[in-house]
């Protein structure tokens, strides 16, 4: 059957589907695998189950998340920095992407005198098929506890304060349109290299390599 829409989904949404539903949730829509999605069920192997008041173990969650994550009409989208990175040393332009996942590690190939790209399994996707086998590598347990302790110290007051004393005191934003006028605000009014690598910095972009 051709795919329908594409989707995104969280990781309640499978939680919350049935072996079957997921099943036809496959069936009949293209789903968009998004790293912060990977991330979500990674960090579940390091979950105190007796808090989260689940039964089972780590491995038996994640693995049971695994086997309904849409696989057959399913594309991993690459790291929303990745993206940042491609657009800022020009050689990726937003413009031209049409609502469709975005794929990493294509490699052109060439058949007679047709051309076109082959993209191989990612990490992430052969990880996933990994886990709905209960088959787990040390190394992402260790990953799973160093991503719930970087989340743990996260404090976006003091980044959003950071941010202002930076850029100038401006009234807090309580929504997307006022966001973007403070936003609009700010470009308008600082100089532009100082501001790029002020951004740069804030997400901890490095074009080194």
């Amino acid at each position: 059957m051709a795919y329908g829409p594409i989707i995104i989904f969280d990781k309640s949404t499978l939680q919350c589907l049935t072996d079957d539903e997921a099943v036809l949730l496959d069936n009949f829509y293209m789903s968009n695998i998004t790293p912060v999605f990977i991330a979500e069920c990674l960090a579940d192997l390091d979950r105190d189950m007796e808090s989260a008041k689940s039964k089972g173990s780590p491995e038996s969650m994640v693995g049971s998340l695994a086997r309904k994550t849409p696989d057959s009409q399913a594309c991993g989208n690459v790291f929303h920095m990745q993206i940042l990175k491609g657009e800022l040393a020009g050689k990726f332009d937003l413009t031209t992407v049409h609502f469709r996942p975005l794929r990493g590690s294509g490699e052109p190939v060439m058949t007679g005198s047709s051309k076109g790209v082959l993209f191989r399994e990612s990490e992430e996707e052969e990880a996933i098929h990994r886990w709905s086998r209960r088959e787990f590598w040390e190394l992402e347990h260790d990953i799973a506890k160093q991503w719930r302790q970087t989340i743990e110290r996260i404090n976006l007051n003091a980044s959003y304060a950071s941010i202002l004393n930076a850029t100038g005191a401006r009234k807090k934003p309580t929504s997307l349109e006022e966001a973007k006028l403070v936003t609009d605000s700010i470009i308008d009014s600082v100089d532009q290299e100082w501001l790029l690598r002020f951004g740069l910095q804030v997400l901890d972009v490095s074009f080194a390599n």
